[in-house]
């Protein structure tokens, strides 16, 4: 099950299979429970306990009230990127100097993941062609943003929309048919896919070198040798062929 949190109409949370707490009388504290019983939720890092809008009161001075709603798991990891995406410093940050005695092959491949992680984030949020209903390709971005305005096109499309407004990257927003639509639904779900597996596989090939030199010379789009493909990379890069 899949939660948003919403307070003052901020997004303050998304959840997993949220734990849920009630307020024992007896003791005076916050403890576990079922739903059923349930007066708040606790957050997804376990700090704060947020009393449920509807739900019986908890009567402690700094528990504050939200909304809990149930979403789907689309809408759950586009949040979950969004909340967990910290904003880019406007001013670069100067690393400490690295002892050359601490520039183990463990350092170095931890480095490496860190650069083809936000490597990966950038080829997502770049977006992808699309090819629509008019026979011409379409190009459209997946920021955090686009991803989220993606979901509730496909509501649109549930609800029956023939004919419904988005724009493509740098252009005025404008009818597109619900056909064309679900064409790009699609395309971004396996451009986003296609990247996030990738960068799991390549993560783990990073992790099976074992020469510093190796490492380095990994770059975001290298072929990864087959033993250290997932499944799900080998049955994508199969189908493409």
């Amino acid at each position: 099950m899949y939660y948003k949190l919403i307070g003052n109409g901020t997004i303050l949370d998304v959840m997993e299979n949220p734990q849920f707490v009630t307020y024992q009388e007896r003791n005076q504290i916050m403890i576990l429970c079922e739903l059923k019983e349930a007066r708040g939720v606790l957050s997804s890092d376990g700090s704060t306990v947020w009393h449920v809008d509807g739900w019986k009161p908890i009567p402690l001075p700094d528990v504050e009230t939200a909304q809990l709603i149930e979403i789907d798991e689309d809408e759950y990891e586009v949040l979950k990127s969004a909340i967990g995406s910290p904003d880019v410093p406007t001013q670069p940050t100067e690393e400490e100097p690295i002892d050359p005695a601490d520039i183990t092959l463990g350092y170095v491949q931890e480095r490496k993941i860190k650069e083809m992680n936000k490597a990966c984030e950038a080829a997502i949020v770049a977006g992808v062609d699309v090819e629509l209903s008019d026979g011409e390709t379409h190009h459209f971005d997946l920021t955090i943003e686009d991803q989220i305005n993606l979901i509730s096109l496909k509501e649109e499309i549930m609800a029956g929309s023939e004919q419904i407004p988005y724009h493509e990257s740098g252009q005025l927003c404008r009818m597109f048919p619900s056909g064309d639509i679900a064409i790009l639904l699609q395309a971004a779900a396996n451009h986003k896919t296609y990247h996030v597996t990738y960068f799991n596989s390549l993560k783990n090939y990073i992790n099976q070198l074992h020469e510093i030199d190796a490492v380095n010379n990994i770059r975001y789009g290298t072929i990864i040798p087959e033993p250290y493909c997932s499944d799900v990379l080998l049955a994508i890069t199969e189908g493409n062929q």
